[in-house]
């Protein structure tokens, strides 16, 4: 589309050093037999967000509301490529990570700061995309 600038990262399976504490990139490079493209922003890369400042347990309250088949609004997030449940990838529930998010409260201080370690990692996700400023 013309006048609009996409982003998409290259990272070879063999490049050790590229993104290395992102498992779900290495899994998903090993399930391509070696390379893989990815977008770096994941979700979050589109023209707008409609659901995108809401948590798990608003999201599936909004699609019980709709009338939704309940399969799919209690159906266990993955990533797809391990096997794994995305909780069982981030160590901890989507109720608790709900909780911290409304409340500030998490019982459990190495849950907390594995929760903020994650959030740390990942804040670049939450501002915009970086582009280079041209005059002419």
């Amino acid at each position: 589309i013309a006048g609009e600038v996409f982003t998409l990262n290259y990272i070879p399976l063999r490049d050790r050093d590229a993104q290395t504490d992102l498992p779900s990139m290495r899994r998903a490079m090993a399930a391509s037999g070696g390379e893989v493209r990815l977008l770096r922003y994941g979700d979050a890369a589109g023209d707008f967000s409609p659901l995108g400042s809401l948590t798990v347990q608003e999201v599936k309250a909004i699609g019980k509301e709709l009338g939704l088949p309940l399969e799919l609004v209690e159906k266990t997030p993955s990533d797809g490529l391990c096997g794994k449940s995305d909780e069982d990838n981030l160590g901890f529930t989507y109720a608790t990570l709900d909780r911290y998010i409304r409340t500030g409260v998490c019982e459990d201080e190495d849950t907390k700061r594995l929760i903020d370690e994650k959030h740390e990692r990942n804040i670049f996700k939450l501002k915009p995309i970086p582009h280079p400023e041209f005059s002419f």
